[in-house]
């Protein structure tokens, strides 16, 4: 792949398959998952698949143990299960919620490509073609703004983690809410920050910010 075709593609298996598994963050390929369920968070009308979304969420940053997030798996894969059992015996095509039990799957977390199949088919069963393309291409934004983008590698200077910039990611990444990311862009060069992919990141008018943004994890610290 090209870095062209980076910027430009819509379909999120193939900017996957630009990273190896085995040295990618475990924590922003589940946040990366998370993201996806919550790009169709309108489909789980079921609370124990939300549950488990949001647990995994949690276990990404340390902030349940894995005990609680395999009960919350357990909940969820229920939750799949009686879906399929009941298409089975009516024949008619419901949604199946299993996006939501990969993500919080407990095994070794390699399964982000199974999630992303996951959402795709919980998506073919339950919206029009056009709204599959929508949801997919959403996805690829996700996964630019998580993992920045790999052919403009960069390097992050402590100096520029100020009180300011800290509270702002801070504040960003517990609320969902990125609406401060120019401010942010501002607080970065005034701190001596005059890397362009950083601050243009930021002030994109048009970009996506979600929770493990690869700028906002930057500032606090996260990998």
């Amino acid at each position: 792949m090209t870095e062209a075709e980076w910027l430009t593609s819509r379909f999120p298996d193939d900017l996957l398959m630009q990273f190896d598994r085995n040295t990618t963050s475990e924590r922003k390929l589940r946040l990366f998952a998370c993201e996806c369920c919550r790009g169709i968070w309108h489909l789980m009308t079921d609370e124990r698949s939300r549950h488990a979304v949001e647990q995994a969420e949690l276990f990404a940053d340390g902030g349940i143990s894995l005990a609680t997030l395999q009960n919350a798996a357990d909940a969820a894969q229920t939750v799949a299960d009686d879906a399929e059992s009941r298409a089975s015996i009516t024949g008619e095509n419901e949604y199946p919620p299993s996006a939501a039990w990969c993500a919080a799957g407990t095994v070794e977390f390699h399964d982000v490509y199974h999630v992303v199949g996951a959402c795709r088919r919980d998506i073919l069963f339950a919206v029009s073609e056009g709204e599959e393309e929508r949801i997919l291409a959403t996805q690829t934004e996700f996964i630019r703004d998580i993992f920045g983008n790999p052919f403009r590698p960069v390097a992050f200077d402590a100096a520029w983690r100020t009180d300011t910039a800290l509270s702002l990611a801070r504040h960003m990444y517990e609320s969902r809410d990125f609406s401060a990311m120019p401010i942010l862009a501002d607080a970065l060069q005034d701190a001596g920050c005059d890397l362009d992919d950083i601050l243009n990141h930021c002030r994109d008018a048009n970009g996506v910010h979600v929770r493990g943004c690869w700028v906002v994890d930057f500032v606090l610290g996260k990998v």
